[in-house]
């Protein structure tokens, strides 16, 4: 089968969340003999995790606490999901064995993560200016865990629905970090008593990350999705942290909870790839406008490409000095 487009589950499943997405992001899209690659810069704010992005009441740049700004609280998410995704796992427990990555250098440890290379075909669009034919995407996506019984009750594909259930046990992991509440109950005497309501909150302040969350996990055939709600252990200390509980929940399910419909998040993909259909080869760029729930496309010049090769190289040159 031939491969027409290659993209990361973190790069497709910020395409696919992008209705719900309230900040500005851009992506890269390279075209090379009609083959597509999207990427994301490095230091991206795509590998920042929002923190109630979609909230009536979100994070202010100029909060008095500089731990509840929206930088702070997102570099906090990121750590947060880095050590529960080590913590879930069971201690001298036989790992499920992976070819090594081929992108870590000698002398480095790799992080326990799986990754899993999977081949998708997006239908054509309906409509007098689509493309009729469809696409391949090629991605590679994250598995953080494995449970030791596969599901094979779960091994499905359905009419439509381009996301496939391997049933392999395969689990994604993620959490959600409270922030400090203003004049409402705080998650741990939510979960005592109104767990459905806490869920349903966090599915309105955290819409684009939790869809970001579910689209990954269906990119990666993970059967299961474990969810956990994490607190600071003191309002004013964004290091130390409480597991206040992690919900298992079947990746589907949870999807359709949070309304995400697997051919339009698809649809979304097809939509920005027929831009490029009848475009040259090149280099552009995909921009998120900052005030306006629309995605524009811009093709890079090429004086601004030969620019950031030169700059690209002179840091490769550049000694560090004593």
């Amino acid at each position: 089968m031939v491969v027409d487009v290659a993209a990361t589950d973190q790069v497709l499943a910020c395409l696919m969340s992008s209705p719900q997405s309230k900040y500005s992001w851009h992506l890269y899209l390279t075209k090379i003999d009609n083959k597509i690659i999207i990427d994301k810069s490095n230091g991206s704010i795509l590998d920042i995790l929002t923190v109630n992005e979609t909230s009536a009441e979100p994070p202010m740049q100029d909060a008095e606490n500089r731990l509840n700004r929206p930088a702070a609280l997102g570099f906090e998410a990121v750590r947060i999901n880095q050590n529960l995704r080590q913590q879930v796992l069971v201690p001298g427990a036989a790992a499920a064995e992976f070819p090594a990555p081929p992108f870590v250098e000698a002398g480095d440890t790799p992080a326990t993560i799986a990754y899993r290379y999977r081949l998708f075909t997006i239908p054509p669009r309906a409509g007098p200016n689509a493309s009729k034919r469809p696409i391949n995407i090629l991605t590679r996506a994250e598995v953080y865990a494995k449970s030791p019984v596969e599901r094979a009750d779960l091994k499905e594909t359905r009419e439509g629905d381009s996301f496939i259930v391997d049933g392999g046990g395969y689990i994604y992991t993620c959490a959600l970090n409270e922030i400090e509440p203003k004049g409402q109950k705080s998650w741990r005497t939510l979960l005592e008593s109104q767990r459905g309501a806490l869920l349903a909150t966090e599915v309105r302040n955290n819409a684009c990350k939790l869809r970001k969350f579910v689209t990954s996990a269906m990119i990666a055939g993970c059967d299961e999705l474990r969810l956990g709600f994490v607190a600071r252990k003191h309002p004013n200390d964004n290091e130390q942290h409480l597991i206040l509980t992690v919900h298992n929940y079947q990746t589907r399910d949870l999807g359709r909870q949070i309304g995400l419909r697997p051919e339009n998040a698809w649809g979304i993909v097809r939509a920005v790839l027929d831009l490029l259909e009848d475009k040259p080869d090149g280099r552009y760029v995909l921009l998120k406008d900052p005030t306006k729930p629309i995605m524009r496309l811009y093709s890079r010049p090429e004086e601004e490409e030969e620019r950031d090769d030169a700059n690209g190289e002179a840091r490769d040159q550049e000694e560090p000095t004593a």
